[in-house]
Parts: C-alpha cells; sequence; structure tokens
C-alpha cells in the first residue's frame, strides 16, 4: 500500500470560518465539503451555510457558494404546560430558556446529503439537537437516576446544483422533546442491574427514540416522515408558533412532501399513535419508495412484540 501526501484544504474565506462540515462525492469523482459557518475566528455564533468544490490534487477550494442563514428563519417554539407531566415539570424550565433562543444556534448537526437522481443537485439536511442529562441519587445509596433530556427542533433544507451553488435554504419549523429515565444500582451490595424507560435498544437511554425524522427523495420530492402535534399540522411555513411535542402516545405520525423545484409544502396525516404502539420514524429503513418503521411493544415482564410497519409513497 502507498501512502500520497495529505494535503492541507483552506476553507477560510475572508471573514467567514467554519464550525462544522461533511464531505460529499459526487459519482464522477467531485469532491465538496458543505457545512455552517461563523462571521468571526472565535466561532461563538453561526451566520450561514457554505459549499466548497475542492480541487483534491492542488489542495484548494476552487468554488464556494454562501448563503446567510438568521434565527428570523426558524420557527417559533410553543410549550402548553399540560402537556408536561406532573413529574418531569423541571423540563419546563429548560424548554422555556430554548423557546426565548432568538439567534441562529450553533446546535445544527448535518445529518444527511442526498444527490437528487433527477438533475445530480445537493439536498442537504441538518436538524438541531440539543442534549443534556442529570444524575441523581435514588431510593438508596447503591442506586443512581439518570434523566436524559432531548430537545429536537427545526429541519434545515439546503439545496444546490451539482456544481454547489446554493440556490435556496428551507426551515420546516418543528418542536420535538424527550425525556427519558435511566435507573443503575445492585442489590444487596452485589448484583448491579439498570432498566429504564424506553430504553430497549441501547444502554441508558442514550438516544431519542420518537423524535427526529427519516427521509427519502422521490420523483423530485423530499418527502420526510416525523412524530408532531396534531395541531401543528397545517403549520408547514413557521407563520404562527410550533406547539411542542412531549407525549408521542398523543401525537401523530406525518408525511411531508416538499416540491424540490417550487419549494412549495404539504402535509398528510398518516397514523395516530398511541399508548400501545409508536412508531419510530428516527429508526426507518427507506427502500426504494418505500418506508419500513419498527413498532416495538416491550413489557417489563415478558418478551417484547415487535412488528414492521410499511409506508409507501406514490
Amino acid at each position: 500500500m502507498k501512502t500520497q501526501k495529505v494535503k492541507n484544504v483552506i476553507l477560510q474565506t475572508g471573514s467567514k470560518y467554519l464550525v462544522q462540515g461533511k464531505l460529499i462525492q459526487q459519482a464522477d469523482g467531485e469532491t465538496f465539503i458543505s457545512g455552517f459557518y461563523s462571521n468571526s475566528a472565535e466561532r461563538e455564533d453561526v451566520n450561514g451555510f457554505f459549499i466548497c468544490k475542492i480541487d483534491t490534487d492542488a489542495g484548494n477550494a476552487v468554488i464556494s457558494s454562501f448563503k446567510e442563514v438568521d434565527g428570523s428563519k426558524l420557527g417559533k417554539g410553543f410549550i402548553d404546560e399540560s402537556d408536561i407531566k406532573k413529574e418531569n415539570k423541571s423540563t419546563l424550565k429548560v424548554l422555556k430558556r430554548d423557546v426565548e433562543e432568538n439567534e441562529f444556534p450553533g446546535h445544527f448537526v448535518i445529518k444527511s446529503v442526498t444527490v437528487n437522481p433527477i438533475d445530480s443537485s445537493f439536498v442537504i439536511l441538518s436538524e438541531l439537537s440539543q442534549y443534556n442529562f442529570n444524575i441523581s441519587p435514588g431510593g438508596n445509596s447503591n442506586e443512581i437516576i439518570i434523566d436524559h433530556r432531548f430537545i429536537i427542533k427545526d429541519i434545515l433544507i439546503v439545496k444546490s446544483d451539482r456544481h454547489g451553488n446554493i440556490s435556496n435554504i428551507t426551515d420546516l419549523p418543528k418542536f420535538q422533546v424527550e425525556h427519558i429515565s435511566s435507573w443503575s444500582g445492585s442489590v444487596n451490595g452485589t448484583a448491579s442491574f439498570s432498566y429504564g424507560n424506553q430504553d430497549y435498544f441501547s444502554i441508558y437511554g442514550d438516544k431519542p427514540w420518537f423524535s427526529s425524522y427519516k427521509s427519502m427523495i422521490y420523483r423530485n420530492n423530499l418527502i420526510i416522515i416525523m412524530n408532531d402535534h396534531p395541531e401543528n399540522i397545517t403549520n408547514t411555513d413557521g407563520a404562527k408558533p410550533v406547539r411542542a411535542v412531549y407525549d408521542y402516545s398523543k401525537s401523530n405520525l406525518y408525511g411531508i412532501s416538499i416540491d424540490l423545484t417550487t419549494g412549495q409544502m404539504s402535509r398528510k396525516k398518516i397514523y395516530s399513535n398511541n399508548e400501545k404502539i409508536i412508531l419510530l420514524p428516527r429508526d426507518a429503513m427507506v427502500a426504494g419508495n418505500d418506508f419500513v418503521i419498527p413498532l416495538p411493544a416491550p413489557h417489563l415482564l415478558g418478551k417484547t412484540d415487535f412488528h414492521i410497519a410499511k409506508i409507501t409513497v406514490d
């Protein structure tokens, strides 16, 4: 195996500094990097999105496209205290502080880069994700309680042509909250154990289950499925406050279709979640024009029932 020299690619352009990035490679070998940038070297604030084409032989950014983004483009959240269970009222303080954040937050994470098969353009999806946890003593000296709080908000949709020139940025407003508790301890100081609410596929509830989304491109439309509050069905442009979804047993699974040419957005109810079954769109698989979604129905005692749902886009 021969080792080639690694080249440094300078991405800072003028007063713009890289905050985070994701590498993109076209089928013909062309290489791009996309991400968020800041106008200050300290990178305390995010000011926009960029795409750069990279000359991998010369180690240079040959084409750069920048688009400013600010907090006014994000949906404004609304929290109904009646949606928060009494034992989780401590969550309210954190959520209200998050709602009052007006600047463009630096918590956006690039989730996917998809090449549109019709014209080889890029569709880049980013999501506003925040996570914090709190550890407190349990009922005895050997037990601890870990509270995980996930706040997952707007989806930022960036579209560019095949050469990396950004044409538009669209915001899909949402406000999803998950609170997951896990317990860990021992019996008589010997046998250790752990368990948790909704903690079925990973240890200690280290990821949200019912929030986030899954997407595909079908016939020049971006299709997104996600759980949301029933009152948000008509709120596709963030013109009015977005109601936070917290109790997912009272949420609906929606399909959102976005025309990649016109940007027109429509929303359709697919399924009403309930206390027995809540769909997990973030764990769905895309197969052709189908979403395949897991449907776990766990029991504290006994085996977990597991089903599969299929949604066909047409």
